[in-house]
């Protein structure tokens, strides 16, 4: 999945945003709040590749989980 977003707000929940398996988001304004996580980032079937994500402006007030191998830039 190729994803671009201009804003998100996530809120009580347990997982802000999920992006997995060879997934591409790139997002202009992010903000994340009273979530388990914020971003969750990571491979689940080993046929496909790493994700990437990008936001420009990042607000989290909890734990961000970057798997190995994706990539995860923050303008």
């Amino acid at each position: 999945s190729n994803v671009n977003i201009i804003n998100i707000r996530i809120q009580n929940s347990k997982t802000g945003l999920a992006v997995k398996d060879s997934s591409k988001v790139i997002i202009e304004n992010f903000e994340s709040k009273n979530n388990e996580y914020c971003l969750l980032q990571y491979r689940k079937k080993q046929e496909f590749g790493p994700s990437y994500t990008s936001i420009r402006d990042f607000l989290c007030d909890s734990q961000v989980f970057i798997q190995k191998g994706s990539v995860f830039e923050n303008e």
